[in-house]
């Protein structure tokens, strides 16, 4: 095991300048395509995220839950076994992870798939070269590490849309208590704050 993690760092140590040189070249097509389609970008978030907010209304109805305080956006390392980016998108109440009842989704970023493939694509023939019968699992953990750039970019995406994604919240009349907030970070694990409390109240008022 001692001598699989030092070769996993040894990998890491020897792809870290290829991974910021590759991931700082796709940025430019990445800033071209939410340019020429930032509409629909948010479009297709937007319906995703309406659809777990109907179902959190239906189910508030029903009192089969309580008031919203968490709009939770988790990065799913477990896509990556695709070859996929995916955020699990999720309403919760006071329980946060506790919370029994779901009301949750899955979103896609489509526009990023082909530069974050091709990425991959290209460190893994750069690993392939270097070091000798590269094992699928430290494959995966280069996809991995990789992802991570684009976790980084997927949650400053979500931060600047978070007064768009409040005003869909409040638009769909669910309930929520005044503390409510929106987070981001990794399924069942750390996660940061990026909106709610006063953005709430204003989009209220």
């Amino acid at each position: 095991m001692e001598q699989m993690n030092s070769r996993r760092n040894e990998i890491f140590q020897y792809l870290q300048e290829g991974m910021e040189k590759c991931f700082y070249k796709s940025c430019q097509s990445i800033q071209t395509e939410i340019e020429n389609g930032g509409d629909r970008i948010w479009s297709d978030l937007k319906a995703i995220l309406e659809q777990i907010l109907m179902h959190v209304a239906d189910m508030q109805k029903k009192n089969n839950k309580g008031s919203a305080q968490y709009l939770v956006f988790s990065f799913l390392n477990s896509s990556i076994h695709f070859e996929e980016l995916e955020l699990r998108i999720e309403v919760l109440d006071d329980g946060f992870y506790l919370d029994e009842q779901e009301a949750a989704g899955y979103y896609c970023p489509q526009f990023l798939q082909a530069v974050y493939l091709s990425g991959v694509e290209c460190l893994c023939w750069e690993a392939s070269e270097k070091f000798v019968r590269l094992q699928n699992q430290e494959l995966f953990e280069i996809k991995k590490e990789y992802a991570k750039f684009y976790n980084a970019l997927l949650c400053q995406m979500i931060k600047s849309l978070c007064g768009m994604i409040m005003g869909t919240v409040v638009e769909s009349g669910i309930k929520m208590t005044e503390d409510f907030k929106i987070i981001y970070g990794e399924y069942m694990g750390k996660a940061v704050v990026l909106g709610g409390g006063g953005a709430l109240r204003e989009e209220r008022t």
